[in-house]
């Protein structure tokens, strides 16, 4: 049955067909990325095997280069992205795993690279950021009523929905209780996972919401009393409850200090009182974290938060020892510590000192970015927007330093980068006046 998942990549053929890659973007890609579970990929005979999020980006990214590229203005962040997705495949290449590496290269061109020139090349300069964002916002939405029967009921839905289907993703994830409860993962593999996509669709709500483009009340239900943006965005908080998933909870408290600073009349004094509240705040945590850790073991989540401790210096000399490029897929395990619950050691690991340095000069670079338009902006939606994005990009930073970045918010993290690449790039004018009649059309789906 995952055959199925070749009709992601032919209704995305048919809207580029049809309409423009811009409109397929919102359309089909997102919905597919956001709504169908990644964990279940087509594998056919010398090809590569492809799930649904790379299944949709690959004729979009297509189409990108063919009719887009026009638009592409050369920045720092395109060399960083090169040889971070080089170094996801040289080291199985040069071990002499050439199908691996070929494949491997397959995957970072359609989960990286793609999504990265979507979020550079079709938002900004056309005026979709509210439509973009709406659409994010809505999709994670509606799984969030299904995705939390997983709380009670300690079962995932839409992976019970695929196991019927295709019975080969079963053992791929199951659902972690804690607490006496299930762990929140949606179509998103785990809880963690789906804590990152809910940190990005919150933080987004929020700007949608201060700035007035939902609608008052939902278009399918004009009885219910309550603010549609209210209710989205409490739904939201709830599932990311649900999740259990104390790094992402972590990354949204930054992130939401960080994107209120937006909205402050004197930017850069709340800036300053901020960053010291931070500080403060950060050491007061890592403190008593330290004084958690190094207490005797008497709780589960306390053993996972020593087992996090301990990767970075059980694994050091081995990632050493993996040299520029690192390992590749297949690396030494030290016992006991199979699972890499840190994207910079893991990525240490698989693609070397290089492959950490080009992820972390990309970041920089990023944060770098949104910076200078948060600071540099004076419109005050457009400066908000842009320390809304900077307050995602710092919290996902934060949580990738307890989980790996992987099924779909891999893609979402690329098109977060691209996307901040192209903030500034188009006149506001010309935004506004782009976005007016996209919002209306978005209207019936949310």
């Amino acid at each position: 049955m995952a055959i199925l998942l070749l009709l992601p990549l032919v209704f995305c053929v048919i809207a580029l067909y049809r309409s423009t890659p811009e409109r397929a973007l919102v359309t089909v890609c997102l919905p597919v990325l956001l709504i169908i579970p990644v964990y279940l990929q087509l594998k056919l005979p010398l090809l590569p095997p492809i799930d649904a999020g790379e299944a949709v980006f690959l004729p979009l990214g297509i189409a990108m280069l063919f009719g887009r590229m026009r638009l592409w203005k050369f920045s720092r962040t395109d060399l960083w992205m090169v040889v971070l997705i080089i170094s996801a495949c040289s080291a199985d290449y040069m071990k002499g795993d050439t199908t691996i590496g070929i494949f491997n290269l397959f995957v970072q061109v359609t989960t990286a690279l793609f999504p990265y020139m979507a979020g550079k090349l079709l938002i900004e300069q056309r005026g979709q950021r509210v439509v973009v964002a709406k659409r994010i916002v809505g999709c994670v939405f509606l799984i969030c009523v299904p995705a939390m029967f997983e709380f009670v009921a300690k079962k995932n839905l839409f992976l019970n929905a695929l196991g019927r289907l295709d019975p080969s993703v079963w053992g791929i994830w199951r659902t972690q209780v804690r607490w006496g409860f299930g762990r929140v993962a949606g179509p998103y593999g785990q809880s963690e996972l789906a804590g990152m996509i809910l940190l990005v669709a919150i933080l987004m709500t929020f700007w949608l919401g201060y700035w007035n483009h939902w609608s008052p009340r939902f278009a399918r239900f004009p009885a219910l009393p309550w603010k549609q943006s209210r209710v989205i965005l409490l739904v939201l908080l709830a599932t990311s409850i649900t999740t259990q998933a104390r790094g992402p909870w972590l990354g949204l408290g930054l992130g939401f200090a960080i994107a209120v600073v937006g909205l402050a009349k004197r930017v850069v004094l709340t800036s300053i009182v901020v960053a010291v509240v931070l500080a403060i705040g950060g050491t007061f945590f890592y403190t008593a974290g330290s004084n958690y850790l190094n207490a005797p073991t008497v709780t589960l989540e306390q053993q996972t938060a020593q087992y996090r401790q301990d990767l970075l210096k059980n694994y050091q000399g081995v990632a050493e020892r993996g040299g520029a490029w690192g390992w590749g897929r297949e690396f030494p395990r030290i016992d006991g510590q199979m699972s890499i619950d840190n994207q910079y050691l893991l990525t240490w690991l698989t693609r070397g000192y290089i492959g950490v340095a080009m992820l972390l000069l990309l970041m920089a670079d990023t944060l770098f970015t949104l910076g200078r338009n948060c600071f540099g902006t004076s419109r005050r939606e457009d400066r908000h927007f842009a320390f809304c994005l900077l307050g995602i990009f710092a919290g996902l930073m934060l949580t990738l330093g307890t989980v790996y970045l992987g099924e779909q918010s891999y893609e979402v993290f690329f098109l977060l980068v691209g996307w901040s690449q192209a903030l500034g790039k188009a006149p506001v004018a010309v935004a506004k006046r782009r976005a007016a009649p996209q919002r209306d059309q978005l209207q019936a789906y949310t």
